[in-house]
This record gives structure tokens, C-alpha cells and sequence, in this order.
């Protein structure tokens, strides 16, 4: 697994745990023609569907990180915090019901993780013709207050860079004035449906980001380019890519 910045895999390990968990509850919510909840109420060991799916993710989850503390390399662990930023594509390609799903997702995630619990910093950059910064990492302090925000972030619809949205990430994980805690390790989330209009751009910026940081790639929208979704994901692809 790659590592940067000093990131334990637990922690990714853990941090995946968290996108399977919430990519399992709209897929119980689909299958039940409900809509999955857009607060802080649901939780994986809430008596419904989705414990019987989280639950054993969950368990998984502890014992990584109870492995992890037992070992004496092990120097950090999901509560010791770290910097995530999510990476929005709010491009045309996405489709309004594309969008929907994104905003839903990425709310439900930052609502589940309660990062005023785990020490965890989160900043938002939207991308579609050009990235918008939407709020770095000084922010919010608590999950509830970033979730609403995220839930209220428009629908751009133009075409895509996605390289000039990771270019902006890095100045932010590389920038004082951005909030980030170069003490802690940095995580990236990229939804999108990897269709970018400057693959050049793209590619130059890839390898840039994954010095910096663990990226996590989820797919959104009706027509994914997976070979793209791959190439900004760090290592091994089987547990740094989902799809909604």
C-alpha cells in the first residue's frame, strides 16, 4: 500500500471501512426505495438494515486498529487524527441526479466519521471548468456544521478538470493558511466520474497529490471511466476505489 506523509495502512484500512459502510447504506436505501438519511441520526449500530451490514465492517475496523496498537511499529491510529479533503466533480457529465447522490454521500460520510470526535480537519474544493474552494480546513469543527454546508453547495454543470481540482488540493495540503496540521496525515476523497477534459493536466498532477496524501477515488454518475478512477486512486486500486 502507498504510504505518505507518514499514514499508517490502518488508518486507510479504517478510513475505507467508513466509504463501504455509507456506499452500503445508499445501496440498502436503493433497495428499499427510501432515501438514505441526511443527518447525523443514522449510525452503524442503529437497530435497522444497515447494522446488519456495517456491523461486521465495523468489527473488522476494531480489530485492524487494536492489531495496529499492539504492534510496535504501529504509531498512530484512526484517532489520532488527520486532514481530509474532499474533491467534488460538479461537472456536466454528472447529471443533476449524478450531483444529488454525490452531495448525499459525501454529507452522510462526514456526518458517520464525526470528526469533532476523531480530530479530524475537513476542507471541500467543487470542480467542474475551474475548482472552487468551498471551505478549508479551519472551517467547521463539527461533522454536523461541514454536512450541512456540503448539502447546500450548488450544482456547477460545466465540463471537466479534474487535474486543476488536485492542483488545488496540493496548495492546500502544502499551505499554512489552509489550516493543515503537517503533523498529522492527510487523506483525499475524489468523487467523480472520471471523464476530465485534460487528461495531460491530470496526469501531471496525480503523482503530486499521492505524495502528499492517501487518495480514496469514488465513482458517481451513469457513465464511469474506470481506468481514470484508478489512476487517481493510490495503491492497491481494491481498497482505494468504490462506486455508488
Amino acid at each position: 500500500m502507498h504510504t505518505a506523509n507518514g499514514i499508517m495502512p490502518t488508518l486507510a484500512q479504517v478510513l475505507v471501512v467508513c466509504l463501504v459502510v455509507v456506499v452500503q447504506v445508499v445501496n440498502v436505501a436503493k433497495t428499499q426505495n427510501t432515501e438514505p438519511a441526511l443527518d447525523s441520526t443514522w449510525a452503524p449500530d442503529a437497530a435497522s438494515e444497515v447494522s446488519k451490514v456495517a456491523g461486521p465492517l465495523m468489527q473488522a475496523a476494531a480489530a485492524a486498529a487494536a492489531a495496529a496498537a499492539a504492534s510496535s511499529s504501529a504509531t498512530r491510529s484512526c484517532d489520532t487524527g488527520f486532514d481530509l479533503v474532499l474533491v467534488m466533480d460538479s461537472s456536466g457529465s454528472l447529471g443533476t441526479d449524478g450531483w444529488s447522490t454525490e452531495v448525499k454521500f459525501v454529507a452522510n460520510l462526514v456526518s458517520w466519521i464525526e470528526i469533532e470526535k476523531r480530530d479530524i480537519n475537513v476542507a471541500a474544493i467543487r470542480f467542474s471548468t475551474n475548482p472552487v474552494i468551498d471551505f478549508d480546513f479551519n472551517e467547521y469543527s463539527t461533522s454536523a456544521l461541514a454536512a450541512d454546508a456540503i448539502r447546500q453547495l450548488p450544482y456547477i454543470a460545466e465540463s471537466t478538470d479534474t487535474g486543476a481540482a488536485l492542483e488545488v488540493a496540493v496548495t492546500m495540503l502544502t499551505s499554512v493558511t489552509s489550516g493543515r496540521r503537517s503533523h498529522l496525515p492527510a487523506v483525499v476523497l475524489v468523487v467523480t466520474d472520471g471523464q476530465t477534459q485534460a487528461p495531460a493536466r491530470l496526469a501531471a498532477a496525480v503523482p503530486k497529490i499521492q505524495n502528499l496524501a492517501e487518495v480514496f477515488v469514488l465513482g458517481v454518475g451513469g457513465s464511469l471511466h474506470m481506468e481514470e478512477l484508478h489512476l487517481i486512486a493510490s495503491n492497491p486500486d481494491e481498497s482505494h476505489v468504490a462506486v455508488v
